[in-house]
């Protein structure tokens, strides 16, 4: 992403917003600058234990709740909880902690619009790029999310730095940033891991293609194969742990809120439920239609047709589309199997799904610009 003014108005309007939602909360708890820090609160019962977590890796007692408690898979967001414990062990103690998970969060928040405006500019220019940028950094719902203290901006920008690296390096065939961000992805949240082996799949997929053509076969695009499986790696090495640690590969907010470990489990409940989840999810939310105004009217339609566009007008996109259109779709429904319809997949502003807003408003975006493109087409002469 080459430095424009577009570029800096969109760091500019983010930073405006980031530190709009920071002091509202500190406001609202009576924040206090003084040299004892600063009393901030979390949204969610959800950060404390993310929180807890970190402080006890911190500390040496890694992925254990208290001191002397067996390990466990409390923690849904396993790279998030290593950042934090990070943070701990340099000196965020206490309550300074939650401080730095806000502000950590953030700056990722205005990362995120930045990469949203470099990957819109690079699918279909600088205006595309501009009203990418700021959409993402004017959704409240997905600034709110953010600045709360999760996991939130941290997958959203692994999520799109992942599909800008995977387009920069599909013209050219090496892809050495691509399995790294995505590994991380798939580290970050359950729904990343999906995400992860769609785009394992497509750059294993061009790399085997491309290696067909260049025979004979070479020690390094035999590598490079291999190295592409990092994020299925990453994967499998996060729930081999589990199962070495705890017995069991099973998170516990997955054992708590998915509907596949019910108690008792009727089939035909669970996909009647899964389908009305995936309903309201597609006729509501990314429709545009929802209350809460999350997402402008009409989004999920124009997103739909930008990646139709991409795919079939433009051969350079059509792997990138069809890739990246797959894996967020995937990913986005697999939260449709958390709990009954509107809970809890639902709760909180949606915050299972706010770190897709971001690149579904870039394909919004980009569908939009190519709706009018082929109306220009259509309405002008010869």
């Amino acid at each position: 992403m080459k430095y424009s003014a577009g570029s800096t108005l969109i760091l500019a309007l983010a930073l405006l917003v980031g530190c709009l939602f920071v002091g509202t909360n500190l406001y609202y708890n009576r924040g206090d600058l003084s040299y004892n820090g600063v009393n901030i609160s979390a949204p969610l019962d959800d950060t404390y234990i993310h929180l807890q977590y970190g402080r006890q890796i911190g500390e040496g007692e890694w992925f254990r709740y208290n001191d002397g408690d067996p390990v466990s898979t409390g923690a849904s967001s396993f790279l998030y909880v290593l950042v934090l414990g990070a943070a701990h062990f340099v000196g965020f103690s206490g309550a300074n902690l939650l401080g730095f998970a806000i502000i950590f969060g953030t700056v990722l928040f205005v990362l995120s619009a930045l990469l949203g405006y470099g990957l819109g500019q690079r699918l279909a220019g600088e205006r595309a790029g501009l009203c990418s940028g700021i959409l993402i950094a004017a959704n409240g719902a997905f600034g709110w999310g953010a600045t709360s203290g999760m996991e939130v901006a941290l997958f959203s920008v692994l999520i799109l730095g992942t599909l800008l690296a995977f387009l920069r390096e599909l013209s050219s065939g090496r892809f050495l940033l691509t399995p790294i961000l995505a590994a991380l992805a798939a580290l970050t949240r359950p729904e990343g891991l999906l995400f992860a082996w769609v785009i394992t799949g497509a750059v294993v997929f061009v790399l085997l293609r491309d290696l067909r053509k260049s025979r004979p076969y070479s020690l390094r695009s035999s590598l490079a194969v291999l190295y592409a499986f990092l994020p299925i790696a990453a994967g499998v090495a996060q729930y081999i742990f589990y199962t070495i640690a705890t017995g069991s590969s099973i998170q516990n907010g997955v054992l708590a809120k998915s509907l596949l470990y019910e108690p008792v489990f009727y089939p035909t409940e669970f996909l009647d439920a899964v389908f009305q989840n995936l309903t309201k999810l597609n006729l509501i939310v990314l429709t545009g239609l929802e209350p809460g105004n999350y997402l402008f009217p009409g989004t999920i339609l124009f997103c739909v047709l930008g990646t139709m566009y991409l795919a079939l007008e433009d051969a350079r996109y059509r792997m990138f589309a069809v890739a990246s259109g797959t894996a967020l779709v995937l990913a986005m429904s697999s939260t449709a199997i958390l709990g009954l319809p509107g809970a809890p997949w639902g709760w909180h502003h949606y915050r299972y799904l706010l770190p897709f807003f971001p690149p579904v408003l870039i394909f919004a975006v980009v569908g939009f610009c190519s709706f009018a493109a082929l109306r220009r087409e259509t309405w002008l002469p010869g």
